[in-house]
């Protein structure tokens, strides 16, 4: 709880930069909803550790941040300097990115928890933990269709095709054209080992 209070703390960080670096309206709908819902989280676990004669984790504590940066989907500071320093469609990248691994990271963390005797028969956190679970699942895939809709790869607008034959076969003609973007996973190369740079024209 100490340290998902610290967690909490770094997302509303990075969505309170949104308002001045983007005026994208789905990042700045998802961002004023990651604040509203974080800080809510972070008064129950507060409220949590108090009512349990625990210490509090002080979220605005600098010192915190910094100590707990390596937690799970942490952003780093060279990182949330990066997005501090961006602005539009790069911020609008940047800050899904590091969203999407924030709210992974507090997936894991939850998985942690529940590996601990005893975790389970705390009905308040049993809850508690649930919401966790289903809220970033959902704003995840929220923030990857805000992402793909983003992305300079004309493939990532790919329809199906389903019920137009055309549409299908220029799909796979494109797919199969293309040169395939850096990163992507090769199943006969899955340790990448010995790859070029697919980001230079062939000869």
């Amino acid at each position: 709880m100490q340290g998902m209070i610290v967690h909490h703390r770094q997302a509303t960080v990075m969505s309170e930069m949104a308002n001045d670096r983007t005026n994208s309206s789905p990042v700045l709908d998802l961002a004023g909803r990651i604040i509203v819902t974080q800080e809510d989280e972070i008064d129950f676990m507060q409220g949590w550790l108090e009512d349990r004669g625990e210490h509090v984790t002080d979220p605005e504590n600098e010192h915190n941040m910094h100590a707990h940066h390596e937690m799970a989907g942490m952003a780093s500071p060279a990182e949330l300097e990066e997005l501090r320093n961006s602005k539009s469609t790069d911020f609008d990248r940047l800050f899904l990115q590091l969203m999407i691994a924030h709210h992974d990271g507090a997936l894991e963390m939850v998985e942690e928890l529940k590996k601990y005797p005893g975790a389970a028969y705390d009905p308040i956190l049993n809850e508690f933990v649930s919401d966790l679970v289903n809220d970033p699942g959902v704003e995840s895939e929220r923030m990857n269709v805000i992402a793909v809709n983003l992305s300079d790869d004309p493939r990532s607008g790919l329809t199906a095709g389903l019920f137009i034959a055309d549409e299908a076969i220029l799909n796979l003609e494109l797919i199969t054209s293309l040169r395939k973007p850096t990163g992507f996973y090769d199943p006969e190369n899955p340790a990448a080992k010995g790859s070029e740079d697919t980001t230079k024209p062939e000869e």
